[in-house]
């Protein structure tokens, strides 16, 4: 009997991971699948950040991957068979982990399962203000009914953990999963060479964006804000490198020509996840300052990911992850080109300045993307909640 009760003791808790809706070709989520796919056998795809005392299965759709169809049209060509291997892969589990809004569908239908089989589910939501399309408005209402359901809500910052607990919702826990996702492939070239194979001299101050080039991403503002930087100190030798494409590159460049900046400013276009690090290590100053648009700028991984090599960085008040790196970031507010000015001209004028904001850059990265905090982070919320449940 004591071996049979170890026995039992030990199996692990077996967990659904339901990770995104549809993946298509060039949205978020395709990125981080081929960085999954490109970093088999060469370090972790996605950080696990559940305890050892899960069995998890993770689960995305990926059929249609690399076709460039809209999310939209995935449902409509699949949705069948994906909801038939979703519910498949829910009803032998014993916990299930899952997406929120968008994938409103498959959340109620996971939500029916747990019920139904009486186990606890958790809902994963970035959010930190409403988006405000014409859809998220219809369904809001559906979705917050759903979120009185679930046993926890899990947020990757405080942005978000606040933004819910204002609407009335007890079970809502700060898990910091997306701070792991800052991992990225080695670079095996110094900062010099880097720098060579991307033609920066030596004496140049490297100002780097890197991400989709789309229009909440405010890319624009940092290229007006470097035009008045570089017409107002005609002296700084200092070069801004746009790295990433998207829809807006066409204007982008045409607001660079317009400028006069063809010589200033380069775009590097699309970057492999094999050499996003090399990029990195080539830069001075890090740059994401995103604007406010219907959809929000949630839990960014970009800023985390040049905080790791003590690159100093300037975010702005429109990224929801600002509460959690606050003390490691120069904040300035959405929008303001006069603001983001002065913000790249001091760090640049005050050397002093600029290594101090590398290091607590890099302090805040390794207190957020510690693998065994995330851990216990998660484990506390999942043993809160169902202390609660099972006190009811």
């Amino acid at each position: 009997m004591e071996i049979e009760s170890e026995s039992v003791y030990r199996q692990k808790i077996k967990v659904l991971h339901y990770g995104a809706p549809p993946i298509t070709y060039g949205s978020p989520s395709f990125y981080k699948f081929v960085k999954s796919m490109l970093s088999e056998g060469r370090m972790k795809a996605i950080p696990s950040f559940y305890p050892d005392i899960f069995d998890v299965e993770y689960f995305g759709w990926i059929k249609r991957a690399f076709y460039k169809v809209s999310t939209k049209k995935v449902y409509l060509l699949d949705f069948p068979i994906l909801i038939s291997t979703l519910v498949k892969k829910a009803v032998d589990k014993d916990l299930i982990i899952t997406l929120g809004f968008p994938a409103i569908i498959e959340l109620l239908i996971l939500i029916f399962i747990a019920k139904i089989r009486n186990i606890p589910i958790f809902v994963r939501d970035t959010h930190w203000y409403w988006p405000q399309t014409r859809i998220s408005r219809f369904i809001w209402p559906i979705y917050f009914k759903l979120l009185k359901l679930v046993d926890g809500i899990i947020y990757p910052g405080l942005a978000s953990y606040n933004y819910w607990r204002r609407y009335g919702l007890e079970r809502v826990y700060v898990v910091h999963y997306y701070a792991l996702e800052a991992t990225m492939m080695e670079c095996n070239l110094s900062r010099e060479e880097a720098r060579r194979i991307l033609n920066i001299r030596n004496d140049e101050i490297v100002v780097l964006y890197l991400g989709r080039l789309v229009k909440k991403k405010g890319v624009d503002v940092i290229i007006l804000a470097f035009s008045r930087l570089i017409k107002e100190n005609p002296t700084l030798n200092v070069k801004l490198l746009i790295a990433g494409d998207g829809p807006e590159r066409k204007r982008l460049e045409e607001i660079s020509n317009q400028l006069k900046l063809t010589d200033k400013v380069v775009f590097l276009g699309a970057v492999p996840e094999e050499i996003k690090k090399c990029i990195y290590k080539a830069a001075d100053i890090f740059i994401y300052v995103p604007i406010v648009t219907e959809i929000p700028e949630e839990w960014p991984i970009a800023p985390l990911e040049a905080m790791s090599l003590g690159i100093p960085t300037i975010v702005s008040t429109a990224v929801g992850s600002l509460p959690d790196i606050l003390h490691g970031v120069v904040a300035v507010k959405w929008g303001d080109v006069e603001e983001l000015y002065k913000a790249m001209r001091e760090i640049i004028e005050n050397r002093m300045l600029k290594d101090y904001l590398g290091k607590v850059a890099f302090h805040t990265y390794k207190t957020l993307a510690s693998e065994i905090r995330v851990k216990i982070e998660l484990l506390d919320a999942i043993i809160d909640s169902l202390k609660r449940r099972y006190e009811r």
